[in-house]
């Protein structure tokens, strides 16, 4: 009755197998035939199904039933060995092209991520491969010491060797594979290397001052404005973690502190602060390859109490001291202004950090004071990237991934 048996394909739960077979003296007389249960295609005496196997010994029965409800039985041996066979990747990806920024709605907006280990406010941020660092804050006993990395990947964080020393006024920026943290009312510097998961001290700044901003650019640091004696600071200096050394550079052309500054491509954008005249919506861009200063379409509203972050060719602006959860978006191309969705929950001394296409907005506290771990997630849009490849044997493969995407395969081409 079976014959032509042989093993299909591989799959999640296990493998299947082919069964055929004839059924004689059938005739008109033949109501079914049932393969381990499931109903066989029959054609005038012959029948197929597909039907599950696992690795070890299987038996696969087949039954054929008349009209009057009499049956015949057989039964067919399958070995199939404990091991699937091996595939492997023959080529690696070719024509792999980033090809556009998509922004489906749908994929679009605010996240919840699990909440860092220590809730504290005032944690300084850096983002380094793809992963966010968060250094001290205000929280618990420890929590001026305390580092932690959040992985978006695995959405998880993890605990990293303690600091030296704590302080609530540090500011963060990655270069060079390291992590540099900037005392906010002093000129030592902190350097963290993620690899060692160690620190050490490195030179301090020239210009002791308060108030100043800390941004990274091309593997370089600079520190930008800032308070001192009395007086607002348009001063630009630029650190270089390679040969552990401070240069001045052209000075900014509106003195302020408590300014905040982004990269983007390059750029350096230093957005609102605090003036001698008071609150500015001034935006200026600085370009480290000309060593020169430009000045960008001002802020719908004035203000120093809030956060900037970039992405996806915008710059976001999240909260202000009158409206703990509105955004701003600046269009960097078009040098406009316009709105973007409020932020899930209002609070005040978070941090924000971009990775990839999405801004975690981490920490801080509520408007009453209670202490935040929580990790809120803007995803912007995502970038879409075709890939080509091949496999060795396609019959061995059920599911293939890329960086867990779905592929589609044909033949040996996915």
């Amino acid at each position: 009755v079976l014959n032509g048996s042989n093993v299909h394909r591989y799959t999640p739960k296990g493998f299947t197998v082919d069964v055929t077979g004839t059924v004689t003296d059938a005739g008109s007389n033949l109501a079914s035939v049932r393969v381990d249960g499931q109903d066989a295609t029959i054609t005038t005496t012959s029948f197929s199904c597909r039907t599950s196997i696992t690795p070890g010994d299987n038996v696969v029965v087949a039954k054929a039933r008349d009209l009057a409800g009499n049956e015949a039985a057989d039964a067919v041996s399958v070995h199939l060995d404990n091991v699937p066979p091996a595939v492997t990747i023959v080529s690696p990806t070719n024509g792999s092209t980033l090809s556009e920024i998509v922004n489906d709605p749908s994929k679009t907006g605010w996240f919840e991520r699990p909440p860092m280990i220590t809730a504290r406010r005032g944690v300084a941020l850096a983002v380094l491969d793809g992963k966010i660092y968060t250094f001290s804050g205000n929280g618990d006993s420890n929590s001026m010491l305390s580092c932690e990395v959040f992985d978006p990947v695995t959405n998880s964080w993890t605990a990293l060797a303690q600091m030296p020393s704590g302080s609530y006024n540090f500011q963060a920026a990655s270069a060079a594979g390291k992590i540099y943290l900037f005392e906010y009312s002093d000129s030592d510097i902190l350097e963290y290397s993620p690899s060692s998961n160690t620190w050490i001290q490195r030179e301090s700044m020239p210009s002791n001052r308060s108030g100043f901003s800390i941004v990274s650019a091309n593997d370089k640091i600079y520190a930008i404005g800032g308070y001192n004696s009395g007086s607002h600071l348009s001063l630009c200096e630029e650190y270089d973690p390679t040969t552990d050394m401070w240069q001045p550079r052209s000075p900014m052309p509106t003195a302020r502190r408590n300014a905040q500054v982004v990269t983007y491509e390059g750029m350096v954008y230093v957005i609102g602060g605090s003036t001698a005249s008071g609150t500015t919506a001034a935006v200026e861009a600085y370009d480290p390859s000309t060593d020169s200063w430009s000045a960008k379409s001002a802020m719908p509203t004035a203000r120093y109490e809030f956060l900037a972050a970039a992405c996806q060719n915008a710059i976001y602006l999240f909260g202000d001291s009158s409206d703990r959860q509105k955004v701003e978006k600046y269009d960097i191309a078009t040098d406009t202004w316009s709105t973007a969705p409020d932020m899930p929950r209002a609070r005040v001394e978070y941090s924000v950090g971009t990775v990839g296409a999405s801004m975690f907005v981490i920490g801080g506290t509520t408007t009453s004071f209670i202490r935040l771990g929580a990790v809120d997630e803007y995803l912007v849009g995502q970038w879409y990237q075709n890939i080509t490849g091949t496999v060795s044997d396609d019959s061995a493969i059920s599911d293939l991934r890329i960086n867990g995407y779905p592929a589609s395969l044909e033949g040996t081409t996915y």
